[in-house]
C-alpha cells in the first residue's frame, strides 16, 4: 500500500510538471500525462523484475562457477553491493584443473602402457621356460613379477 501511495504522489508531481511545462490544458493532457506515467510506470516495474532475475542467474552462476573452480574470496568482484565470482579468475583456475588432470590422466596412461609391455615380456619369457622344461623357474618369476620385483 505504501508503494502505490508513493506511486501516486510521484505521479501527482509529474503530472503538475507536465501541466506547469505544457500550461495546463484542461483534462485531454491530464489524461495523456497520467497515461504516460502509468505506461512508464509499467515499462519500469517490467525492468525491475528484469533486473530481479538477472541478479538471482548471476547469484546462481556465480555459485555454480566456484562451485567447480574453488577458492575462496579471491574468486569474488564486489559490484554494487553484492559480490560476484570473478569470471575470468573461475576460467583460469578451472581450465588449470583440466590441464592438470588431463597431464595426469596423460602420464598414467603412458605408466599402464609400459607396465602392460613389460608383463607380457615378463609372460613370454615364463612361457618359454615352460616350454624348455623349466616350470618352476618360471613360477617363480611370475611369482616376483606379481609382487613388483621384475627378474
Amino acid at each position: 500500500m505504501a508503494e502505490q501511495q508513493d506511486s501516486d504522489g510521484l505521479e501527482l508531481k509529474l503530472v503538475g510538471e507536465f501541466n506547469r511545462i505544457q500550461g495546463y490544458k484542461g483534462d485531454e493532457h491530464h489524461l495523456m500525462a497520467r497515461a504516460a506515467i502509468e505506461a512508464m510506470s509499467r515499462q519500469l516495474a517490467e525492468k525491475d523484475a528484469e533486473i530481479a532475475r538477472l541478479l538471482e542467474y548471476a547469484r546462481e552462476a556465480s555459485k555454480e562457477l566456484t562451485h567447480h573452480a574453488g577458492g575462496g574470496s579471491e574468486m569474488f568482484l564486489k559490484i554494487g553491493d553484492q559480490h560476484y565470482a570473478d569470471p575470468k579468475l573461475c576460467r583460469e583456475r578451472i581450465w588449470h584443473r583440466n590441464e592438470t588432470a588431463q597431464r595426469l590422466h596423460d602420464a598414467t596412461i603412458e605408466a599402464m602402457s609400459r607396465q602392460l609391455v613389460e608383463m607380457r615380456e615378463t609372460v613370454a619369457t615364463a612361457l618359454g621356460w615352460v616350454e624348455d622344461g623349466h616350470p618352476r623357474r618360471a613360477h617363480a618369476m611370475l611369482r616376483k613379477a606379481l609382487e613388483g620385483s621384475a627378474p
